[in-house]
């Protein structure tokens, strides 16, 4: 944390990094951005920068790395359950949506753009395939489209 003493540091949490940073004796010029935070040192805006991160390939693509977990949290769903009907479909709904996306993450959609012969063919390269190709691909005379 010695590092960050006397630095320029971009964030969109001044309030969260100011505390942090006074709690571990460090002075730093803190500039509030919104949106972006990753770019401030590639524009010479900032030194360094406390942004929320997930997976980290943003700073990398930055060129920037992780050095120090300033605070850690989760999101989470909570309702009422006195909700009124339209209330409660909007959030069924809301939880479809989430679901759908976490049971999403498991699969891959594939598009395949191959000449027209025997659909068995395809089966090593796409063994959970289950029909033959769907459609004519409207620009090669001959191939077919599979999703």
């Amino acid at each position: 944390m010695a590092d960050l003493q006397g630095l320029n540091i971009a964030t969109s949490y001044p309030e969260i990094l100011g505390r942090y940073l006074a709690g571990e004796g460090v002075q730093a010029q803190l500039h509030t951005i919104s949106g972006s935070v990753e770019i401030a040192p590639s524009i010479g805006l900032a030194d360094a920068i406390c942004d929320i991160v997930s997976s980290g390939s943003t700073l990398l693509g930055n060129g920037l790395r992780e050095v120090e977990t300033v605070f850690r949290s989760e999101a989470v769903l909570i309702a009422t359950q006195n909700l009124s009907a339209e209330k409660q479909e909007i959030l069924d709904q809301l939880r479809f949506r989430m679901q759908a996306v976490r049971r999403a993450r498991r699969n891959k959609y594939i598009i395949l753009n191959a000449p027209r012969v025997p659909w068995k063919r395809y089966l090593p390269c796409c063994p959970a395939s289950s029909r033959p190709p769907s459609r004519p691909w409207p620009r090669k005379v001959g191939y077919r489209c599979s999703r």
